[in-house]
């Protein structure tokens, strides 16, 4: 698909699975909520391309989970690092994408996205640090990886809490396939070009394909079909988990 151009700034309007760009046949039409102009056509999702994410996640999951905690941090910072290199580009294609006033997204959403992903990577360090003291015993509580986590991000701050969710999903040794609820427009593509550069940097540093985070457009029945792929041994490790849908979904 060819990219897009929104306020200067060239976006592919493809998923991006596996560390590749996607298109799909069906596509449907962005608008700004700002005043309801048009920025572009975006790849539709589909149950063949939600299929291909958990796929990637999961042939990603044993090198990511095998990796030390010092490592998962080392990946971690470098995922923050990009964020912040890439602020100014997702700061304007976010206030375009999502209607968020740009002095918002600059000095509050884009700091935060950085201080979220440098958090968690730090927390990977300490994740198996936990004691519990009681007058019979000690209780160390151990954190072990189940597998792929499927994470949704609702509408109103796509970048900020995808970083709130996908973060401490990679610290504690997870692999993660994101998807956007249909309401929140296109999210800012350039979070596509920081994972995919993520994974290859990872790649030719370490041979291991490492910080999978698959990232489609879907819609809820879509990602509703990811989550029915979830239902093996895995699943019984796995506690209550939480979706927040946007206006309009179901």
């Amino acid at each position: 698909m060819s990219p897009l151009t929104i306020a200067g700034i060239a976006v592919s309007p493809g998923h991006c699975i596996d560390g590749e760009r996607v298109g799909s046949d069906e596509t449907f039409e962005l608008f700004s909520p700002i005043d309801m102009s048009p920025l572009g056509r975006i790849a539709e999702g589909s149950a063949a391309h939600v299929d291909a994410a958990i796929s990637a996640a999961q042939r990603a999951f044993p090198a990511w989970a095998a990796l030390s905690p010092s490592a998962r941090r080392e990946h971690l910072l470098r995922f923050a690092t990009e964020i912040e290199r890439r602020a100014e580009s997702l700061c304007v294609l976010e206030s375009n994408d999502a209607g968020v006033l740009y002095s918002r997204m600059r000095h509050g959403v884009a700091p935060r996205a950085v201080q979220n992903i440098s958090f968690f990577a730090e927390h990977a360090l300490s994740l198996q640090d936990r004691r519990i003291e009681t007058e019979q015993a000690t209780h160390l509580v151990r954190h072990d990886p189940a597998g792929v986590v499927a994470i949704i991000t609702p509408w109103n701050a796509p970048l900020m809490l995808t970083t709130w969710k996908l973060g401490p999903a990679l610290a504690e040794a997870q692999s993660a396939l994101r998807a956007m609820a249909s309401a929140a427009e296109s999210l800012e593509r350039e979070s596509k070009g920081i994972s995919g550069s993520v994974d290859r940097a990872a790649d030719a540093t370490d041979d291991q394909l490492s910080v999978i985070a698959v990232e489609l457009r879907s819609s809820v029945e879509a990602f509703n079909r990811a989550l029915d792929r979830f239902r093996d041994p895995a699943a019984a490790l796995l506690g209550p988990s939480k979706v927040q849908l946007g206006p309009g979904e179901r």
